[in-house]
């Protein structure tokens, strides 16, 4: 196309958006509108001449007053530079009450040297327009959006360059180090800054990750914070620039108070230790001094019981009430020291239930033959009334028995004299188990409501009134009572009243034992020979005496090496061994005669009655356990069980 005139009407009937400008002497002339542009602006023919004329007149009607300063310059640069090619935005509106539209102008000369014809083509970019305006506007947005995040969260954030220079950082990292201006850091690093003692760790660390892309979580560094050294604990991470490492992005938080409280908790944790070490040390210490002094209390009782009995046995005894007295004494002194074991033993939690198979009505009757006389001393109405025939049961004969009678007597002991006593059973299934539920009611002195609630069950405790006052009580029972009904998985409860009386319900699991029928054949101990190996001579005598009243020949041996020779010399058909003599204690010596080839029972007689005791006399060879101070019946019963019995 080498004339404007040539290519008039090709150009004239272009359905694309061109405008033909002639630009001889700088001077701007439209000259021609193609039917595209036509179209697009809506011009008839006959409008097109009045607008090109208003356009030559006044081209800021049409064109946005900014861009047409950049519309003349554009053209002025084409019109020097004919060999390239005119691109400017611009705003246009055809009309004034009509909003301007965004337009690009590419424009090129028809003939670069004889032509002064200039061919612009026209596009609408209103639409790239508004989404650069949403982008630009997104974009602020979100850069704002990003600086609020930063500045209002309180974990101190940082960035730097790959030299470790500040580029950046957040409001509380500059409020954390006293900054007031972002100038105070940029451009330095951490040596610069002086927050640091050794800053070679730092340095190498920094250097890994922005040479290797290496990250770092929260490791725990040292900073001297305006001349306080702090814990904090920082993570690192490079910062991405098209790809390529272009620095780092850190965070920090100060733990100098976590990491303090850490310090306190490592030095209670301490403080702890040696306290529960102290603390066993004490228990071991009590536990061992309880043991030693149930022994050293149970051994003059042995002498004192065991005397009384054969006191009030013998004939020849002129003042068998005081002798009955000193009896009940002992008997009373004996269950204290009971009741402050099993305490110990409670709270250690060394206490155990130790389940058989019991004749049900047997037990009741037992424990009703045991607390009537006293129900009848105080003249009492005893009603009796537990279920009958109810067979073998398996249970803890001892602790429900002692459980029982504790709270019998209670009730006994706690009622006036002419008073009423109840005991009630009653045995059911619930939630598949068997319960014994019994029921003791008394119409004595009473528990006020607020003791009841609070310190029924605490050891060495009871309320006092009138008739406390003149009974003789360690306070350990009912908390004795207590855990052993814990122990059997029971529950107990107490409804009383201040002088009306006192009703406890106590529950306990059990289970049915096959029955087992057999009969006990009594054996003639007359002639039997019974060998005592106890230091204490007293002791030994009394035991000496109780088995020559039973027609059982008895010598002694006041230690174990004694009773080695004797029991080598002579034929027993039992020995009874005390744990703790001179020379060659009971363990020792039993250890010795089952090496030796004794096969006759040896029976424990000690004070030491813990559970760990009867396992040691056990492992020793030991059959049985006797425990101080011992009684004809409790003897007699033992050889019943053991003489004519023989053991590997």
């Amino acid at each position: 196309m080498r004339h404007f005139e040539e290519s008039r009407a090709f150009i004239e009937s272009s359905l694309c958006p061109f405008v033909v400008l002639d630009t001889t002497h700088r001077k701007i002339r439209v000259v021609l509108l193609s039917k595209g542009l036509k179209d697009y602006m809506g011009l008839c023919d006959d409008d097109i001449e009045n607008y090109i004329e208003r356009f030559k007149l006044y081209p800021e009607y049409f064109i946005y007053d900014e861009d047409l300063y950049a519309m003349r310059m554009g053209l002025r640069y084409i019109y020097d530079h004919r060999n390239e090619e005119m691109r400017v935005r611009f705003r246009f509106h055809l009309r004034q009450e009509d909003p301007y539209v965004w337009f690009m102008s590419y424009g090129q000369y028809l003939n670069n040297q004889e032509d002064s014809y200039l061919m612009i083509e026209l596009h609408n970019i209103e639409n790239e327009q508004r989404e650069l305006r949403s982008a630009i506007k997104s974009s602020v947005q979100s850069h704002a959006l990003l600086e609020k995040i930063l500045d209002t969260t309180q974990t101190n954030i940082f960035w730097k360059d790959n030299e470790r220079r500040f580029l950046g950082a957040n409001k509380a990292f500059l409020q954390y180090y006293g900054f007031t201006s972002l100038d105070d850091i940029l451009g330095k690093t951490d040596e610069d800054m002086g927050w640091h003692n050794d800053p070679g760790p730092f340095k190498n660390d920094e250097e890994r990750v922005i040479k290797y892309g290496e990250s770092t979580h929260r490791i725990h560094v040292k900073c001297v914070i305006r001349g306080r050294e702090c814990d904090i604990v920082a993570s690192k991470a490079p910062l991405y620039i098209d790809g390529e490492i272009a620095g780092l992005v850190g965070s920090f938080e100060d733990v100098s108070s976590e990491y303090r409280q850490q310090k306190e908790i490592q030095k209670l944790n301490g403080a702890l230790q040696t306290a529960l070490k102290n603390e066993e040390k004490a228990n071991k210490a009590k536990s061992e001094f309880m043991a030693r002094m149930s022994h050293d209390m149970r051994t003059p009782l042995t002498t004192i019981i065991g005397l009384s009995e054969l006191a009030l046995k013998s004939d020849k005894c002129q003042d068998k009430e005081t002798m009955s007295k000193i009896m009940d004494a002992s008997r009373y002194l004996l269950e204290l020291i009971n009741d402050v074991l099993s305490s110990e033993k409670f709270d250690s939690g060394k206490m155990k239930l130790y389940a058989d198979i019991w004749d049900h009505d047997a037990i009741m009757s037992s424990i009703y033959n045991i607390v009537k006389p006293s129900a009848d001393r105080n003249k009492h109405t005893f009603v009796f009334d537990v279920k009958k025939d109810v067979g073998k049961i398996l249970i803890d004969r001892k602790w429900l028995m002692q459980i029982l009678i504790n709270i019998l007597n209670n009730a006994i002991k706690y009622t006036y004299d002419g008073g009423r006593i109840e005991w009630h059973e009653n045995i059911f299934e619930e939630n598949g188990q068997m319960i014994m539920e019994h029921e003791i009611r008394d119409n004595g002195v009473g528990i006020s409501k607020d003791f009841v609630e609070t310190k029924l069950y605490e050891p060495f405790t009871q309320e006092h009134n009138p008739l406390t006052k003149s009974r003789t009580s360690n306070g350990l029972g009912l908390s004795i009572v207590k855990k052993a009904v814990d122990l059997f998985g029971g529950s107990i409860t107490c409804h009383s009243e201040l002088g009306v009386g006192t009703t406890f319900i106590l529950r306990i699991p059990f289970g049915y034992g096959e029955e087992q029928k057999k009969e006990k054949k009594m054996q003639d101990l007359s002639g039997r020979r019974v060998l005592i190996c106890e230091d204490v001579a007293i002791n030994a005598m009394i035991v000496k005496s109780m088995l020559e009243s039973q027609n059982v020949e008895a010598d002694i041996a006041e230690d174990g090496l004694v009773g080695l020779q004797k029991a080598t010399a002579h034929s027993y058909d039992m020995i009874l061994m005390d744990m703790q003599m001179p020379r060659l204690d009971g363990l020792q010596t039993t250890k010795e005669l089952r090496r030796m080839g004794y096969r006759k029972p040896i029976i424990t007689l000690s004070a030491n009655t813990s559970k760990e005791d009867m396992e040691k006399c056990q492992q020793a060879g030991m059959n049985d356990f006797l425990e101080k101070p011992v009684t004809l019946e409790k003897l007699v019963e033992m050889m019943q069980k053991y003489v004519g019995k023989e053991f590997v």
